[in-house]
């Protein structure tokens, strides 16, 4: 979700969070043969937002044990050192 909104709605599971995603991905399904089929290309689509999802997840801040309800994204991080790896 951090690729088209900031926001640290908590899912239980996709069932919950799949008419939220399927806002800004309408096609998508968390399948098999979804990733694995070349024309819905689920990098080339979400790629051209990293940066936005990069900065709403770090807008969400850390993990906190008195608010385990609330979303957190922290991929953010892999991409950070990532990026300072490379540099």
């Amino acid at each position: 979700m951090q690729h088209f909104v900031q926001t640290s709605k908590h899912y239980e599971s996709y069932t919950q969070l799949k008419p939220d995603l399927t806002k800004f991905l309408s096609d998508y399904d968390k399948t098999e043969k979804y990733y694995k089929n070349s024309r819905k290309n689920i990098y080339l689509k979400l790629h051209p937002n990293l940066q936005t999802a990069i900065s709403n997840s770090e807008k969400l801040g850390e993990f906190h044990f008195d608010n385990i309800y609330s979303g957190i994204a922290e991929m953010y991080k892999i991409f950070r050192l990532l990026t300072m790896i490379n540099d």
